[in-house]
């Protein structure tokens, strides 16, 4: 079978059940996932760590490719907060401060 190169748009959930006799049973199961230069990357880690993440400079970002990424955005400041549900940890909310981004005076 050839490479896939590329999939339809993903709009749900997406299952399937398959039946076959075998010895040897094996079980692979796969998440898309935003690419290493996506300001979501950040996210992954949360989930899967289930604790917040506080960057008030991006300086203090540890992974050296996330700072770099996060600087091509231009991105002073982030966060990252676990959103949990029954226990689980079933999102994220992604914040970021923008370079050259001012809050109207009051």
């Amino acid at each position: 079978m050839p490479p896939v190169e590329s999939e339809p748009e993903q709009k749900g959930e997406r299952r399937a059940a398959v039946h076959y006799p075998a010895q040897n049973v094996s079980f692979m199961i796969g998440y898309k996932a935003p690419s290493v230069t996506s300001p979501d990357l950040p996210a992954l880690d949360v989930l899967s760590s289930g604790e917040a993440v506080w960057n008030a400079s991006i300086e203090d970002v540890p992974a050296a490719h996330d700072r770099d990424n996060l600087k091509k955005l231009g991105t002073r400041a982030n966060a990252v907060i676990p959103l949990a549900h029954g226990g689980r940890v079933v999102g994220a909310l992604s914040r970021m401060v923008k370079l050259g981004i001012r809050r109207p005076r009051r």
